[in-house]
């Protein structure tokens, strides 16, 4: 069980990814990710890029803060 407050709502990506299935995202390296928040999967967070929200791989993204 993981319990942590998750404060950073906002991100860069930081690598290219292809998504393997449609809850994940597609995205290309120094992306913005808004609206970042946990997800069940573990190393993945649920996140927006350009309209689309998705789960991302965790340690893909560089986390600004801010909302």
């Amino acid at each position: 069980f993981r319990c942590f407050i998750f404060r950073q709502t906002r991100g860069l990506t930081l690598y290219q990814c292809r998504a393997d299935n449609d809850s994940e995202l597609s995205f290309n390296a120094n992306e913005i990710v808004t609206q970042v928040r946990p997800s069940k999967e573990p190393g993945w967070v649920m996140g927006t890029i350009n309209g689309k929200t998705g789960l991302i791989p965790e340690n893909y993204i560089n986390f600004t803060g801010g909302a």
